[in-house]
């Protein structure tokens, strides 16, 4: 395989797995060459909802709150026993997100979500994808890679395999379902309550 067919099946895999290659961003809130925080339109593949509760006056703490207290299980190959509670994010992503995400808030319009990937650690080749929004005072999160390997085929292969995961949500979250009468659930989208509090804007 030449080095030129190579380049293009390489960018075609990344634009399969990316909003970003069909859907260009509103505005960045934040870039690298690997990681990015922006506003886009609704993604499809998703129920739709709408009157976002954008722009929004949301705090670095709350955020910071908010996204260690989101938890999830997977399974691992040839096996379909979900293992233990981990946590959804790192430290370095908590870090990173609780500091743009206010910002993104506070300038998203009504119909957009903040989209985002970042990576476990500033070494990783491991990175997180997906997008969150508020609607009727929560914090909706969807992730659509966890702990996704790059194209590095050391890194995927010093990671086991992972079959089905999804959230482990805690007292206060719950899953989404479309309507109260179906049946059908959204395994990588968590929902949790935002406190009221004079400080946050419309909440």
């Amino acid at each position: 395989m030449n080095i030129q067919l190579k380049y293009y099946l390489m960018l075609w895999a990344l634009c399969a797995t990316s909003v970003s290659c069909t859907s260009p961003p509103h505005m960045t809130i934040y870039q690298t060459e690997t990681e990015w925080v922006d506003l886009r339109e609704w993604p499809s593949g998703y129920p739709i909802l709408t009157n976002f509760a954008h722009p929004a006056d949301v705090e670095t703490a709350q955020l910071r709150d908010l996204l260690h207290q989101i938890h999830y299980q997977h399974s691992e190959l040839f096996s379909s026993h979900m293992g233990k509670r981990r946590p959804t994010f790192t430290d370095y992503q908590v870090t990173l997100l609780a500091r743009e995400l206010p910002k993104a808030f506070g300038q998203a319009l009504p119909e957009e979500v903040i989209d985002f990937r970042v990576r476990t650690d500033q070494a990783s080749h491991l990175y997180t994808k997906g997008f969150c929004f508020i609607h009727q005072n929560e914090f909706h999160l969807i992730i659509q890679e966890l702990q996704r390997a790059t194209f590095d085929i050391s890194a995927s292969l010093a990671r086991p395999p992972t079959i089905r995961w999804e959230f482990s949500p805690q007292s206060t979250q719950r899953m989404f379902t479309p309507s109260s009468r179906s049946t059908h659930d959204f395994p990588h989208w968590i929902i949790t309550p935002i406190p009221k509090r004079s400080s946050y804007g419309k909440f």
